[in-house]
This record gives structure tokens, C-alpha cells and sequence, in this order.
């Protein structure tokens, strides 16, 4: 339909042309566009944008279908299985999976970076996935960045207390969400452990202070 409006339009001799594409007010320019006063429409972004469509909607779900859909419409395809290791994947497919948060959050940097992806799932959808599956993942990447979640050696710990340092908050009131966050009221914990979590909260917030068991009653 496109195709034969623009060759409708081109058909005219070129000053009524130039009228008629100067009233056009819309012009989707990924698809159709006016050079050397011609509407043209470009075929190739449409199939591009049609296929990824159908990836979205899930029509495709093995490399063979694709293939099979895409030799249908005249291209030349052969099919190479690969094995793409995904911890969002693993997890949908298997909700008890164990993943590393290394995992997550590599993937999650690749999808975030990547300028173009074919993916079975849409990558929004992959990031909500890695999203729900650990939120520390978008809030690490969001507020400390990957440079820094590689220096912080992708410890979970090390970046909860880097995100403390940089509430913009009363110190004391970093102290009592850490600790809040570390340690359970409905769990029996000795001292020692105690002493020791409250000390690393004390030193990752720069304070000199010697952590006491006692210092839960302030």
C-alpha cells in the first residue's frame, strides 16, 4: 500500500509533486521518506522492524522457525546453533535456580549497552526479568555504575554499604537502616556476630568507632 501511494505521488509531473509533499504534515522517516523531491519507502527497516515484532510476541521460539519464516520470505539462511548462557533465562525457566549476581548484572549491562539485539524475549522484558530476580542489579547499575560495581568486585555487601555512604541522609539514620538491613529482631544472634556486622557498617561509613552489642539500644 505504501509502496504504490509513493509511486502514485512520484508518478506526478515534479511542481505539482513539490505541492503535494510539502502538504504531507506526517511522515514516519524510518520507513518513508522525501528525497530528491520522491517519496521513498524503505522495504528493509520495515521486514527488520516486522521480524522483530514477531520475535517479541513470542511466535518464534527456536533458531529453526525463524529460519524457516525467514527462507519463506526469499532470504538466504543457514542456521548455526549456538548456546547462549542466560541467568534470566535459567531462572524463568526454572524458578528455583541458583544464579551469581555477577550474572545478572553482566547481562543486564550487555542488554543496557547494546545499540541493536534479536532476542526471543523483548529486552525490556529481560530487564524487568533481571529486575525482579534481584532489584540490587538496576540500583547498582542506576547509582554506582559498572566501573564501580567491577572495583567492589561484584560483592553484594560492599555495594549495600557503598549505597549507604551516598544516602543523602543523617549519618545516624544510615546506621539504623543498615543495621536494620543486616540484622533480624526475631533471630537469636550472638554478641560476637553482632559486634562484628555493627563494625563493618561503622567502618563503611567512615566512622571511628568500636562497635558494642549494646550500641542496638541507642
Amino acid at each position: 500500500m505504501a509502496v504504490k501511494f509513493a509511486n502514485d505521488i512520484n508518478a506526478v509531473p515534479q511542481d505539482s509533486r513539490e505541492t503535494i509533499l510539502s502538504k504531507i504534515k506526517y511522515l514516519n522517516e524510518k520507513y518513508v521518506r522525501i528525497e530528491d523531491n520522491k517519496l521513498i519507502v524503505d522495504k528493509n527497516f520495515a521486514n527488520i522492524d516486522i521480524v522483530n515484532f514477531k520475535i517479541t510476541k513470542h511466535i518464534y521460539r527456536t533458531a529453526v522457525a525463524l529460519a524457516n519464516e525467514q527462507r519463506q520470505n526469499g532470504y538466504a539462511v543457514k542456521v548455526k546453533t549456538v548456546c547462549v548462557e542466560s541467568p534470566a533465562e535459567k531462572v524463568e525457566l526454572n524458578p528455583k535456580a541458583k544464579v551469581s549476581f555477577q550474572g545478572l548484572f553482566d547481562e543486564y549491562v550487555k542488554i543496557k549497552e547494546s545499540e541493536f539485539m534479536i532476542s526471543i524475549d523483548s529486552p525490556h522484558h529481560k530487564l524487568a526479568t533481571i529486575e525482579s530476580i534481584n532489584p540490587l542489579v538496576k540500583e547498582a547499575y542506576d547509582k554506582l555504575g559498572k566501573d564501580e560495581v567491577i572495583r567492589l568486585k561484584y560483592n553484594q555487601t560492599n555495594m549495600h554499604r557503598e549505597l549507604l555512604k551516598r544516602l543523602d541522609t543523617p549519618t545516624e539514620n544510615k546506621i539504623v537502616k543498615a543495621i536494620n538491613s543486616c540484622l533480624s529482631p526475631h533471630i537469636a544472634i550472638p554478641n560476637t556476630v553482632i559486634k562484628g556486622r555493627i563494625q563493618g557498617i561503622y567502618d563503611a561509613l567512615g566512622i571511628k568507632r568500636t562497635a558494642k552489642a549494646t550500641d542496638l539500644n541507642h
